[in-house]
């Protein structure tokens, strides 16, 4: 049997975003409570870590926190 271990890393910018998708109108239709029982779900299950600063210029400069992110844990994966 494979048993894969799952761990979500977030940091203040993941959670920055998260807040403002949640209050995108086609996600309040499909994510009805209150944002702050969603936000608080995702911190709870998650470890959360200060991100370093590394010299990332992705495709899409306003994403570069994620690879910082994943960086300064050593992800295996970012999704």
């Amino acid at each position: 049997m494979i048993q894969n271990a799952l761990e979500i890393f977030i940091d203040n910018n993941l959670i920055e975003e998260l807040s403002r998708v949640l209050d995108y109108p086609k996600i309040k239709r499909r994510l009805p409570l209150n944002k702050t029982i969603y936000l608080t779900l995702v911190r709870s299950i998650s470890t959360f870590v200060f991100a370093q600063g590394f010299d990332v210029q992705c495709p899409d400069p306003e994403d570069d926190y994620l690879y910082n992110l994943a960086l300064s844990i050593n992800a295996k994966l970012l999704v």
